[in-house]
């Protein structure tokens, strides 16, 4: 009888201690991204978009720091706002959680101090996890890249 009460205890203990301990405690699973855009103009405001492929169950995706929460908008295809969840972990890193869905899901927002004007040049530091795509706008001639 003792052994069984032990095993259980073990195990709640496993149960609950482990997923902390790995920073795994999530609503959901990670989103599926079809894509990650970056766009840049000559304002000083950075736009940021991912497409999520459609899930039964919710997905998490990790936004980009510095994000703006006023700008956030979280839409389908046809362009029905959708229902989203922000999470913060406590060191600055801030994810969003999308609720099941049946079609492919947008996500918009805009980057605050990612861009600034010095010497007449535009710098822009941006970076992500995942690879993504930076969009120029027409108005732009030419750029520099540093890594």
């Amino acid at each position: 009888m003792n052994n069984q009460i032990y095993l259980i205890v073990l195990l709640l203990a496993l149960v609950t201690v482990i997923p902390t301990a790995s920073a795994q405690l999530s609503l959901g699973a990670e989103a599926n991204q079809e894509l990650i855009e970056v766009n840049l103009n000559k304002s000083e405001i950075v736009n940021v978009k991912h497409v999520i492929t459609a899930s039964n169950i919710p997905v998490n995706l990790d936004l980009f720091d510095g994000f703006i929460p006023e700008s956030i908008t979280v839409t389908n295809d046809n362009g029905n706002e959708k229902e989203f969840g922000l999470a913060n972990d406590g060191q600055g890193n801030t994810s969003i959680t999308i609720f099941p869905t049946k079609s492919n899901t947008i996500i918009k927002y805009d980057l605050e101090d990612a861009s600034a004007l010095y010497e007449n040049l535009w710098t822009v530091r941006v970076g992500y996890s995942e690879t993504f795509s930076v969009l120029f706008s027409e108005e732009i001639d030419l750029f520099f890249l540093n890594n």
